[in-house]
């Protein structure tokens, strides 16, 4: 299984990562969180976004690590929504903190909405507050 970040009904992710190979969970933020994120074994997880109009998961966003030509490796979230992939850029590990990974899931959520309006492929940009 892939491990996964789950939300809360208020959009934020709770603070813990479950379903890692290893058993047990982490705490989204903590030290363990992001040591974890920059060891050479970690190269995916998913994010369980809640849609607020639902109160439920709305979709699903994976995660992954990649290298890149110039060397180190960076962050892309992607998301499937009617036919289309939603690729965004996320970029180093330091970067996904709880309010970051939220304004991904509500971006990916807004993919959705306007790929169903207008069957375009926008990118909206995660919020950075």
């Amino acid at each position: 299984t892939i491990p996964t970040v789950w939300t809360s009904s208020g959009g934020m992710p709770r603070a813990a990562l479950d379903d890692l190979p290893s058993g047990g969970s982490l705490r989204v933020d903590s030290a363990a969180w992001f040591a974890w994120l920059t060891a050479p074994e970690t190269t995916r997880f998913a994010y369980a976004v809640v849609d607020p109009r639902l109160g439920a998961v709305g979709c699903f966003v994976t995660i992954r690590k990649e290298r890149r030509a110039r060397g180190g490796s960076y962050w892309v979230a992607y998301r499937r929504c009617q036919g289309r992939l939603w690729k965004h850029y996320l970029g180093a590990g330091s970067r996904l903190t709880r309010t970051y990974l939220a304004g991904v899931g509500q971006a990916a959520l807004a993919a959705d909405d306007s790929q169903g309006a207008k069957g375009g492929n926008t990118r909206p940009e995660p919020s950075m507050e």
